[in-house]
């Protein structure tokens, strides 16, 4: 059975979507700054401190890219985030 060339080149354009959209979902990047950023704004939100008392830091485990560590006089919280700008919450266990 032959397929007709109008069915491959529909075939050929779909296949070529797919990649560009692959592509340019892949290309989506989040700067360390961004996401120190929005563990501050959390920060700001859930305490009402000052951003300013928050610090970006490595993170711990293979699943966390950066903690965002929030503390001042009465309380602290650290964010967790992944190389997506996901917040990530911690393990129970630990």
């Amino acid at each position: 059975m032959r397929i007709p060339g109008r069915v491959w080149f529909i075939i050929l354009i779909l296949c070529a979507i797919a990649g560009g959209l692959g592509l340019w979902a892949g290309s989506v990047r989040v700067s360390e700054s961004d996401v120190i950023e929005a563990g501050a704004a959390l920060w700001q939100a859930e305490t009402g401190g000052q951003r300013s008392a928050c610090v970006g830091l490595p993170g711990a485990r293979n699943s966390v890219w950066i903690e965002v560590r929030c503390r001042d006089e009465g309380a602290s919280r650290v964010y967790r985030f992944d190389a997506r700008g996901r917040r990530v919450e911690p393990d129970p266990g630990a």
